[in-house]
């Protein structure tokens, strides 16, 4: 390194593993990623004095239930599998989740030829205080379980 010395910083992009950034005249640059979990870790910039909502969704859904609907969020009209990859459970859980999120009315699920595609519903969105996607085609499906019509009933 000739004595220029060494940064070392995290970056959100840089996943799974650190790179480096090397050249003959400037400082080297070690970026590895960035150690932060949304479930428990107030978001860089925000203030953390602020009760996360995806604490209190973990605390009220379960932390994997908050976990899909967070990634939903993030990726809409994304598959059973996709789910799975992105949070590292297996195809069978992602699918049992997804089936008690929908069933609460917060996501809805659509076949697509052989393969599931889940979305959040406007409930779903307004749980974690976020804007409504703009919608394209059919409108998400209302849940038709006992619990909905129970409190259809009130």
């Amino acid at each position: 390194m000739q004595g220029r010395g060494l940064i070392i910083t995290g970056h959100f992009f840089c996943w799974p593993s650190p790179r480096a950034q090397l050249n003959d005249t400037d400082t080297p640059v070690l970026v590895h990623p960035a150690s932060w979990d949304p479930l428990h870790q107030p978001a860089p910039g925000t203030d953390s004095s602020d009760i996360r909502t995806d604490q209190v969704l973990a605390a009220v859904l379960g932390r994997t239930r908050a976990r899909v609907l967070l990634a939903l969020a993030e990726a809409p009209h994304s598959s059973t599998a996709e789910l799975a990859r992105q949070l590292d459970i297996s195809a069978a859980s992602a699918s049992e989740h997804a089936t008690v999120l929908r069933q609460a009315g917060l996501t809805d699920s659509r076949r697509q030829q052989r393969t599931v595609r889940h979305s959040l519903t406007p409930l779903g969105n307004d749980l974690l205080n976020r804007p409504r996607p703009l919608t394209t085609g059919q409108a998400p499906t209302a849940p038709h379980h006992a619990a909905s019509r129970a409190l259809d009933r009130r």
